[in-house]
């Protein structure tokens, strides 16, 4: 996973995670990765993850002709950024950092990587070493930002000696394409499906397959879920007849699913099997005493000149005196940026630079970059957006690729805040080939 993170004056002013392939970041309605109009223009520069891992920046509508500069007094309109650098821009400095994917620790116990001394934790810990081997589905439920989805890895390699097989985002996929990711379809099921689709249920195995926010599945597909689960087995879509699975299902939430079936928008026999083996992760603020734990894992995590370096007494006091609204997520985030930003092995208090209270960098940090940008804008900012997006197309005679070139977004992005505006609307059965 890789960060970009955005600071000014040495203040962070916001913190995106970046998916693979160009992202805009501005301040205005057609930015991916959102800053407050204040610091920068509607379109700053383009923001490129390639598949190879390299952050690339190119400028894109700063107010004044201006170069991107790296720290080694480099400049020009296209650079790219390495990991642990910046490039500075605008007044702005531009930090990249890819997080380390936890590991166990040097022992191989798969609980290693959730630290902390704290009674709250080894709790966590003793469930997790209890359910990891286990059949059963586990739900995992906690704020944004504890770790879920850490513990869900944790859980597959305790049973499986490996990550989970592919499952979904049920918070970031609209429905028919978290249908198709999870059950499958044959050849020819739609218009545009050239080939089948194997679906993850059927594609695990044996092994475990893992939804992410799955109080976000989509209603229609929690009961056939459910029969996946009690029955062995699926139809993939096109099909009539049942196909035998093997899997075990863990999942992760922060919603309350009690309150969501007795509000009728969760199948309460999905929410039985799930909740007979759940763990429960603890905000920060609530087991404070594992801060120094994290934080030291997470200076040791770094790779090159940042590794090794320590936090002084003021800096980890300062780190202890917070509230973490953005829990561990934000915690690691500080204290990497720190580490990056200081020029001394021993981490001063005044390079440890929090959050505004309400803004945690870490809980906005987990939203995919669309949906990020769409819950950060004022209402009325996204109503003129759609307003503008709906009329591109509509003079693009519905074509959802030329209305793309048009706004300047790809058509898998624009598709996406299409579904988000228009959940009821029919799409061009020509979207489903972009899975293949």
């Amino acid at each position: 996973m890789v960060r970009l993170h955005v600071l000014r004056a040495g203040v962070l002013q916001g913190s995106f995670c970046l998916g693979e392939g160009p992202q805009c970041l501005g301040s205005g309605v057609l930015a991916d990765l959102v800053l407050r109009a204040s610091l920068a223009p509607s379109l700053l520069c383009r923001i490129d993850l390639t598949p190879d891992g390299r952050v690339m920046a190119r400028v894109a509508g700063a107010a004044e002709p201006c170069d991107l500069r790296l720290s080694d007094g480099t400049t020009a309109d296209l650079v790219t950024i390495p990991n642990g650098d910046f490039a500075e821009l605008a007044g702005l400095r531009l930090l990249v950092l890819a997080e380390p994917d936890p590991r166990p620790d040097a022992h191989n116990d798969p609980t290693g990587p959730l630290r902390g001394p704290s009674e709250a934790m080894h709790r966590v810990r003793e469930k997790v070493a209890r359910l990891g081997p286990t059949d059963e589905p586990v739900l995992v439920t906690g704020e944004p930002g504890t770790g879920k989805g850490l513990v869900a890895r944790t859980l597959a390699r305790a049973r499986d000696g490996k990550g989970p097989s592919t499952g979904a985002d049920c918070s970031r996929l609209p429905l028919d394409v978290i249908e198709s990711l999870l059950f499958g379809y044959r050849e020819g099921a739609f218009e545009g499906a050239s080939r089948e689709l194997i679906g993850s249920l059927e594609a695990a195995g044996g092994n475990t397959v893992f939804l992410d926010e799955i109080g976000d599945l989509p209603p229609e597909l929690q009961p056939r879920l459910f029969n996946a689960l009690q029955e062995k087995a699926i139809c993939r879509r096109g099909e009539s007849e049942p196909r035998g699975v093997k899997f075990r299902l863990v999942a992760t939430t922060y919603r309350d699913l009690d309150r969501l079936v007795a509000e009728g928008r969760f199948h309460p026999e999905l929410h039985r099997v799930l909740r007979n083996d759940t763990i429960e992760l603890p905000p920060l603020r609530s087991h404070k005493s594992d801060i120094g734990d994290l934080a030291r894992a997470a200076l040791h995590a770094l790779e090159g000149p940042p590794r090794g370096k320590t936090l002084s007494h003021g800096a980890l006091d300062k780190l202890r005196r917070h509230d973490w609204p953005g829990n561990v997520r934000e915690l690691l985030a500080t204290v990497r940026i720190a580490a990056v930003a200081s020029d001394k092995s021993e981490i001063p208090i005044e390079a440890v630079v929090l959050q505004p209270p309400g803004d945690p960098a870490g809980r906005q940090a987990s939203s995919a970059p669309w949906q990020r940008r769409i819950d950060n804008l004022p209402a009325h900012l996204e109503d003129l957006e759609r307003a503008h997006c709906l009329k591109t197309l509509a003079t693009a005679h519905k074509s959802v690729a030329e209305a793309a070139r048009e706004l300047g977004l790809e058509p898998v992005e624009l598709q996406r805040r299409l579904d988000r505006w228009q959940p009821g609307a029919r799409r061009p059965a020509r979207r489903h080939a972009q899975m293949h």
